[in-house]
C-alpha cells in the first residue's frame, strides 16, 4: 500500500497524515455527575465529540481521502451523517439520552467506498460530553499478500495454479532469475519479508541488489525485503530430461499496527534433455608479419603474435577449455609459444631470422564435453635474401714456376651473411686453352682444391670458384695462376783443369738468363769448402781461392733466383793439378 498523504487535502493536518495501521474506534465518559431522573434527563442532549487519532502510526493510507461517520439511534431508528474535512477534522454531534450504533466509513478519491468499522454506544446520559477517539484500525480490510512472478519461460498450471518454470536447456553451471514482486489488499506495509522454505538441489537464493547471494542449502537461509525481489537459482549439476522440482518462496507482511500474514508461492522447475550444440572454435583470421634478418652487432628482441580464440561460442551453454596447439611439424627453433592473460588468447614469439609459415589449431570444449576447432596460419615473410660472397684464398704467390708443378686454392673465406653456403663449384675458365696441361682436383673436401700442371708447362691459369647459398643465390670469384719458366743458370767458363799453383779462379754467372726480363741474385757454393774457398763478387761473378794442394777435384754450383722467386740451378766440376 502506498502511505496516506491527506484526507481533502490535508485532513487534521499532522494527525490525517500519520494514519496508516489500523482503526480503533473507543468512547469514555466524563463531566459532571446527574442526580436528575431518568425523566428529566431524557430529555437533556449530550455532546459527542469525534477526534481523528492514529496512535501506533506515523504514516496514513494514500488511498482513504475521507472518513464519514454515521449515527443511527436505535430507539429512534434515526441517522445523522457527518464527513470530516481538512477545515473541520473535529466533529461535535448533540444526542438525546439512548443507544447509539457509530460507523465509520472510508471513501477513496473518486468516492468509492474502501471499508468501515462500526462501535456501539449505549445509556448515553444527557448533558454530558463524550469524547470519541478514531484510528484506522477497525475500517481497514483483512490483510492479504500477494506475490507476483513475471518470466518468459513461466507459466501456470490451469489446474493447481501453480507456476511451472520451463528450465529445458539450461546447462551445468548456469543460471536463471525469476523477479517476483509483492502487493497487499489493503493497508500500509512497514514490512516485506521473503524467505526460501524449499529448493531442489540447485543453488536458489533471493537477490534485491547486483549481488547474487550464497546458495541454499537449508530452508530459510535466504531472505531478503522490499516489495520486489529476484529469485535466482544456479544449475550446480547436470539434470536429466524429465527432472522435476519445486522451489517454495514465503512472503511475510506486517502492516503499519503490527498485524502479520504471509503468503506462499510455489515455483516447478520443469526440465526436458535436448542434443548437446557443439561449441563453434574462432582462432582469428590469418596473419602475416615481415621478420627484419638477425643483426650479430645489435640486441634484438623477438616479435610477438597475439592469437585470440574468444571470440569462440556455445549457442546452448559456455566455453569451458581453450587449448591451442602448433600443427606445423618440423619446428624446433627460433619460435616460442605461452598462453595469454585472459582467457582464450595464446602468444608466438618469433625470433629475428626466423622465416616460414606456422599453422596452429585452437580446440574449444563446452560445458557439455561438446569440442569445436579451428585454425589459424601465421605466415612469418624473412628479409630478402642476401647474395653470398665468393672468395679464393691462397698462402703462397700467384706465379709459378713450371717445375713447381701445383698450388692449393681455398675458399673457406666465402661466407653467407643470413645463410650458409650449400655448394661450392670450381672450374678452370680457360680449359679449352689449357688442355690436358692443367688439372684441378679436391684437397680435403669441397672448398679447397689442388691446381696441378705437367713439367715444362707455363702460361695462365684462369679459376673460377661459384659458391650456392641456401636460398639458391650464388657468388663467383676468379684468380688467375701464372706459371713460367725457371730461371737458367750458366756457369763459366765450363768445368776443366785448374793450375794448382795459380793461387785463384775466377767464374762468370752473368750468363744467367730469365724468361720475365728481371734482374737476377746469385748464389754460389762448391762441393768441398774446406779445401776450395768461393767468393760471391756480388755482381754475378765469383773467384775460386785454395791452398798447398797438388790434385783436387771438385763442383761449383750456382743458383740464380729471379724477382718472383723462382730459381735457376746449375753446377761445373773442377780440377785442381799442377802443370805438365
Amino acid at each position: 500500500m502506498k502511505y496516506f498523504k491527506n484526507i481533502n487535502s490535508y485532513l487534521g493536518i499532522k494527525s490525517v497524515l500519520i494514519l496508516l495501521a489500523s482503526l480503533v474506534l473507543t468512547a469514555c465518559g466524563g463531566g459532571n455527575s446527574s442526580t436528575d431522573s431518568d425523566n428529566t434527563t431524557s430529555t437533556r442532549q449530550a455532546d459527542l465529540s469525534f477526534n481523528v487519532v492514529a496512535p501506533r502510526s506515523s504514516s496514513a493510507v494514500e488511498d482513504i481521502v475521507s472518513l464519514q461517520i454515521t449515527v443511527i439511534s436505535e430507539n429512534r431508528q434515526e441517522s445523522q451523517e457527518v464527513t470530516l474535512t481538512a477545515d473541520n477534522p473535529t466533529v461535535t454531534l448533540r444526542l438525546i439520552p439512548g443507544s447509539y450504533e457509530v460507523t465509520v466509513t472510508a471513501f477513496d478519491a473518486s468516492g468509492q467506498a474502501l471499508s468501515e468499522g462500526s462501535v456501539t454506544l449505549t445509556d448515553v446520559v444527557g448533558g454530558q460530553r463524550y469524547s470519541v477517539s478514531l484510528t484506522l484500525e477497525d475500517i481497514l480490510p483483512e490483510l492479504i499478500a500477494v506475490i507476483a512472478a513475471d518470466a518468459t519461460n513461466l507459466t501456470v498450471d490451469e489446474v493447481t495454479g501453480q507456476y511451472l518454470l520451463d528450465i529445458t536447456g539450461l546447462n551445468a553451471e548456469s543460471s536463471f532469475s525469476l523477479p517476483l514482486s509483492a502487493t497487499a489488499s489493503s493497508g500500509a506495509i512497514s514490512t516485506y519479508s521473503w524467505s526460501i522454505l524449499s529448493g531442489p538441489s540447485l543453488a536458489v537464493g533471493l537477490q534485491t541488489s547486483a549481488e547474487l547471494l550464497d546458495t541454499v542449502v537449508e530452508a530459510g537461509s535466504q531472505t531478503a525485503t522490499g516489495d520486489s525481489v529476484t529469485l535466482n537459482y544456479f544449475r550446480s549439476a547436470e539434470v536429466s530430461g524429465g527432472e522435476e522440482d519445486n522451489i517454495v518462496v514465503r512472503l511475510t507482511l506486517v502492516d503499519e499496527g503490527g498485524n502479520t500474514t504471509s503468503s506462499d508461492l510455489t515455483v516447478g522447475l520443469l526440465y526436458t534433455d535436448i542434443p548437446n550444440v557443439l561449441p563453434v572454435a574462432v582462432a582469428g583470421d590469418d596473419i602475416s608479419i615481415d621478420n627484419p634478418a638477425f643483426d650479430p652487432q645489435q640486441s634484438q628482441l623477438p616479435i610477438t603474435v597475439n592469437l585470440d580464440g574468444s571470440a569462440s561460442f556455445d549457442d546452448d551453454g559456455l566455453i569451458a577449455i581453450y587449448n591451442w596447439t602448433l600443427i606445423t611439424e618440423g619446428i624446433s627453433e627460433g619460435v616460442s609459444f605461452y598462453e595469454g592473460q585472459t582467457e582464450g588468447t595464446y602468444v608466438v614469439e618469433v625470433l629475428p631470422g626466423f622465416e616460414g609459415d606456422l599453422e596452429l589449431q585452437l580446440e574449444v570444449e563446452d560445458n557439455e564435453g561438446g569440442f569445436g576447432t579451428d585454425t589459424v596460419l601465421v605466415s612469418i615473410i624473412g628479409p630478402p635474401n642476401q647474395a653470398p660472397t665468393a672468395a679464393i684464398f691462397t698462402e703462397g704467390p700467384t706465379t709459378f714456376g713450371s717445375l713447381d708443378g701445383s698450388t692449393i686454392l681455398e675458399g673457406f673465406d666465402s661466407e653467407d651473411a643470413d645463410g650458409v653456403i650449400l655448394n661450392f663449384d670450381w672450374t678452370l675458365v680457360n680449359s679449352d686453352v689449357l688442355g690436358s696441361d692443367v688439372t684441378i682436383e679436391l684437397y680435403e673436401g669441397p672448398e679447397a682444391i689442388f691446381v696441378n700442371w705437367i713439367e715444362g708447362f707455363t702460361g695462365d691459369i684462369e679459376v673460377q670458384l661459384e659458391v650456392t647459398d641456401d636460398d639458391g643465390a650464388t657468388d663467383t670469384d676468379t684468380i688467375i695462376i701464372t706459371v713460367v719458366a725457371e730461371p737458367t743458370a750458366v756457369i763459366s767458363p765450363a768445368g776443366q783443369s785448374i793450375n794448382a799453383f795459380d793461387q785463384s779462379f775466377l767464374l762468370d754467372g752473368t750468363g744467367s738468363s730469365d724468361a720475365q726480363g728481371g734482374l737476377l741474385t746469385y748464389s754460389w757454393s762448391v762441393s768441398d769448402p774446406q779445401n776450395v774457398t768461393i767468393t760471391d763478387n756480388l755482381d754475378g761473378t765469383a773467384t775460386l781461392t785454395w791452398g798447398q794442394v797438388s790434385f783436387l777435384t771438385f763442383d761449383v754450383f750456382l743458383t740464380v733466383t729471379n724477382e718472383n722467386d723462382l730459381i735457376g740451378f746449375t753446377s761445373e766440376s773442377f780440377t785442381l793439378e799442377p802443370p805438365p
